[in-house]
């Protein structure tokens, strides 16, 4: 894949990205039909066969197959993943639980950086990245199913199961029966698959909402990406550059995870986005007038870039959780994310504009585009409600409730619906229902 195979790379890379988008499209949304665990273990089935045949195999096409898979099954197995741990814990730690999810992501970085310096020859490297996939095959045995999922799907007993489970771990003193948990299925609401996505493309304020975070899941793929695979253009040690790129990334969630809480999911997005397309755009000055002495400038704004959207990823899948309801949530999840890998299959050409153009100005076109997209899509987000503190949509008229003004009257029957105390515990009403029985 040198001289006039050059473009081979690009291919490779796209095929991931087809296959990731291919993935979200059709897989994903699978977990809202069958389960968020089932699809996470299948997906890592898929996830270690893939790359543990890569090292082995010597025929181009075979290779972009695999990475077709690679790209389906790793991030299927993310998403999935991500949602059954979002939709097992309480508001006030959803923020902290996301962090947690791409700390982790970010210190296999490390360790791929630190392998990759050792192991210089690509078939070694693949072997040693992949085998550990392999511990992944034991989730079945260890990880639980969502018990809101089970409680939309009316799984009761089930959800019974785990729901007491969770609180023998956690030394809650209670105990939850199928009568107890029937009590918060709001009957009113309850509605299909098929109806709820049908009115979430009917819904105008619900259509327009998709759209804008599509066109984020766009704009955040496209330069997140697009940043990642070109840090090693940076001139210098390439393995210092993506440890600095890392180490870069890793502080943006740092500071997400501490001012999401004070300014809010939307705010704080927009913010990055805003801040990492200016960065972008201002790397076209050095680019173009700066002397090599200057080049620190292009690296600084091309790590600031890197800083705002490796934050606003994480963000966008929090957030775009947060909006959707439980019972398309992993259909509204596959399709921004398969969005999503549009521009990231987009990066990869985008990012090599400088073979064609080469010139100082085609070198710095394709942080310009990232800049630019990213910029746009982050001031659409006025028009995105905000979710901080708020109690995830179970139905699609949760969902179009998010960010309305409503009367006093309104308020307090939403209130006594979903009461928003201690951390807004869904649960909390069946200890209502409970302390009723007690008195009679």
């Amino acid at each position: 894949m040198v001289c006039d195979r050059k473009f081979y790379r690009s291919h490779l890379v796209m095929a991931h990205h087809v296959g990731a988008f291919s993935g979200m499209i059709i897989t994903t949304l699978f977990a809202d039909i069958f389960g968020r665990k089932l699809v996470f273990c299948l997906s890592n089935i898929g996830l270690f066969a893939a790359n543990i045949a890569l090292p082995w195999v010597q025929n181009y096409y075979v290779i972009m197959f695999l990475r077709y898979l690679n790209g389906l099954s790793g991030i299927v197995s993310y998403v999935s993943g991500f949602i059954l741990v979002i939709e097992m814990v309480k508001p006030s730690k959803r923020m902290i639980v996301g962090c947690a999810i791409s700390w982790i992501y970010m210190s296999g970085a490390y360790i791929l950086d630190l392998i990759a310096y050792f192991a210089r020859d690509w078939h070694d490297l693949v072997l040693y990245t992949s085998a550990p996939i392999g511990l992944n095959l034991l989730s079945w045995f260890v990880i639980p199913e969502s018990p809101r999922w089970l409680i939309v799907k009316k799984k009761l007993s089930k959800a019974v199961k785990m729901l007491n489970k969770m609180a023998d771990v956690n030394g809650a003193k209670v105990q939850y029966d199928t009568d107890s948990i029937a009590c918060i299925i709001d009957k009113k609401h309850q509605t299909s698959f098929s109806k709820s996505v049908k009115i979430l493309i009917t819904s105008k304020q619900l259509f327009i909402r998709t759209c804008i975070l599509l066109f984020n899941w766009f704009a955040v793929n496209l330069a997140y990406y697009g940043i990642t695979m070109n840090v090693g253009k940076l001139g210098g040690d390439v393995y210092v550059n993506v440890a600095i790129s890392v180490t870069v990334g890793f502080l943006g969630e740092i500071v997400c995870l501490f001012a999401s809480y004070k300014i809010g999911r939307n705010r704080l997005y927009m913010f990055y986005m805003i801040v990492g397309g200016i960065g972008c755009l201002l790397t076209l000055l050095p680019s173009l007038f700066g002397q090599k002495s200057l080049h620190f400038l292009l690296v600084a704004m091309f790590m600031l870039g890197k800083l705002t959207f490796n934050g606003a990823f994480l963000l966008l899948y929090l957030y775009t959780a947060e909006v959707a309801p439980t019972v398309t949530r992993g259909f509204f999840l596959s399709l921004c994310s398969g969005a999503g890998k549009i521009g990231s299959m987009s990066s990869s050409y985008i990012g090599d504009l400088g073979l064609l153009l080469d010139t100082k100005f085609g070198r710095a076109l394709p942080i310009i585009i990232f800049g630019a997209v990213g910029l746009t899509a982050g001031i659409l987000c006025v028009f995105l409600p905000e979710t901080k503190d708020t109690i995830l949509p179970d139905t699609v008229e949760d969902a179009a409730k998010l960010g309305r003004v409503v009367d006093n009257n309104e308020a307090e029957e939403d209130l006594e619906e979903r009461s928003r105390d201690d951390d807004n515990n869904d649960f909390k009403l069946l200890d209502k229902k409970r302390n009723d029985d007690n008195k009679m």
